[in-house]
């Protein structure tokens, strides 16, 4: 399977942060030529029609991490599916798979040791020759994953703690980087 052409179309990017849910960006994200959704995405694995005018109902490309455990909640598979977890192998010949060569570059680029599936994003649709790139409920853990609900907890910080990433770093990376992209919340 090839891979989505991007060339001068208009990209949404929309993340988990439960501080999506305090904008109406729906009909905004609906509107780019291109919606791409991220693991456990709103409206995707859980759907739930209050949530049309925060994050919208379309969806072109889901990039995945835990691919088996994320596809079999999801109605209708979109047209693009990309597998984050590049080493491993899914069976499927319809699945994208992270190219292995710009993971690579990234963490040398980054100094990070395990970037995360948003930045990994980032850094491939840095390499396409899109059109403006808007990203949506990206906030770097300042609020949960929706799919984690929408208020902190002793145990939602220690399982963020825990994950191996640098949040911070990322996010000065993201905004110092790229540059191009529309940062929305």
């Amino acid at each position: 399977m090839d891979y989505p052409d991007l060339s001068n179309k208009s990209v949404a990017v929309v993340g988990n942060a439960s501080s999506i849910l305090k904008h109406n960006s729906g009909a905004e994200i609906d509107s780019h030529d291109f919606v791409i959704r991220f693991n456990r995405a709103m409206n995707l694995t859980e759907y739930n029609p209050e949530w049309d005018i925060h994050v919208g109902t379309k969806t072109d490309m889901w990039c995945v991490w835990h691919f088996e455990e994320d596809l079999k909640n999801i109605p209708k598979e979109p047209e693009y599916i990309m597998w984050m977890a590049f080493w491993d192998e899914n069976g499927r010949d319809d699945v994208l798979k992270y190219p292995e060569t710009l993971i690579a570059n990234l963490i040398k680029k980054t100094g990070l040791r395990l970037p995360t599936s948003g930045l990994m994003l980032l850094e491939w649709l840095d390499q396409q020759n899109t059109g403006p790139v808007s990203v949506y409920g990206f906030d770097w853990f300042v609020s949960p994953s929706s799919h984690e609900g929408t208020e902190w907890n002793d145990e939602l910080k220690k399982k963020v703690d825990n994950a191996g990433h640098n949040f911070n770093y990322e996010r000065e990376w993201c905004l110092a980087m790229y540059n191009k992209f529309y940062f929305k919340g």
